[in-house]
């Protein structure tokens, strides 16, 4: 089962539980799949096409997971990129893999 599926299905049978991670944040499983839903939307607005290379860069957190998730849902391939890493690396990477559309958020902001 591919992990967007999964994460549909364990909204569904599970969606008022949450996993240790999620409590911490205060999250169900169905609010993560909501998000990501809506960011998937967003970035079908926005033109992220299936198979499309979508490179994402945030520092580490739950929003990571609603990111990647939504890439996943519109259909996208996601290239994860540490912010922490030096640009001449990041750029390197984004050149080789020949991404289509970035996600950069900081560490403050709300999907």
């Amino acid at each position: 089962m591919c992990s967007r599926n999964c994460l549909r299905s364990r909204s569904r049978d599970a969606g008022r539980g949450c996993s240790d991670f999620l409590k911490m944040n205060r999250w169900t499983y169905r609010e993560l799949n909501e998000r990501a839903n809506r960011f998937a939307e967003k970035l079908r607005a926005l033109g992220v096409a299936p198979e499309m290379r979508v490179g994402i860069c945030v520092e580490r957190s739950l929003n990571t997971a609603v990111g990647l998730m939504g890439i996943l849902k519109a259909g996208g391939c996601y290239l994860p990129l540490d912010p922490t890493y030096p640009k001449e690396r990041l750029n390197c990477r984004i050149v080789i893999v020949n991404c289509e559309w970035f996600q950069i958020r900081h560490s403050k902001f709300e999907i």
